[in-house]
């Protein structure tokens, strides 16, 4: 496919009715990966002390 046939048939996406729910998807998703990353860097501070602890204990276990 050539740059202009793209470049046609994106904008006919983007000026019909399936471009402005391609355009509402895309931002649901990005939003959605925002507040996904949002909440895996507020977790992952407070997970340090629970793997240290469960990697004491497999430890303890392992070795008898």
């Amino acid at each position: 496919m050539e740059t202009r046939e793209t470049a046609a048939l994106l904008y006919g996406y983007a000026l019909g009715e399936n471009g402005a729910s391609l355009i509402e998807y895309s931002l649901l998703i990005g939003l959605v990966s925002i507040g996904i990353l949002t909440a895996i860097t507020s977790i992952s501070g407070n997970l340090g002390p629970v793997w240290s602890a469960l990697a004491s204990i497999v430890a303890q276990v392992a070795s008898g």
